[in-house]
């Protein structure tokens, strides 16, 4: 086994050694390439973080326990995900509570977007309303 760091090179004892991916490492480059998953608690080099600011993620974590938030891209853990029931996209707590379109009841000035299915030939119809032909009954 080297007595030397790979990383920086500096000696190395026998209680100052940390072995990851095969790599022999002093404390200080362990600690400085290296970070713990927030799940999973496996140690994993800092290029293959996919996390983001607030938790370390290694790959399978992140695929299997992680999604993120359709409107505004926040990492979001799965059982913290709130789903509408018009789609399957998964939202972020305040993207779903905050979205205008969630709203059951809206003001009296709310226009619905209008949704237009195609432009296939156009049918039209006529609407004839009958009375009595002027005869009083």
């Amino acid at each position: 086994m080297p007595n030397t760091c790979e990383y920086c090179g500096c000696p190395l004892d026998e209680n100052d050694v940390y072995i990851h991916d095969n790599v022999i490492m002093c404390a200080d480059c362990y600690d400085d390439n290296t970070r713990e998953c927030g799940c999973c608690n496996r140690r994993i080099w800092n290029d293959d973080d996919e996390g983001d600011d607030n938790v370390t993620l290694c790959a399978s974590c992140r695929e299997n326990n992680y999604t993120t938030c359709e409107s505004c891209g926040m990492l979001i853990h799965e059982n913290d995900a709130y789903y509408d029931d018009n789609d399957d996209y998964p939202y972020c707590y305040s993207c779903y509570h905050n979205s205008g379109r969630r709203k059951a009841i809206h003001n009296y000035s709310f226009k619905p977007d209008p949704i237009f299915y195609g432009s296939e030939k156009i049918y039209m119809g006529v609407e004839l309303e009958i009375d009595s032909g002027g005869c009083d009954d």
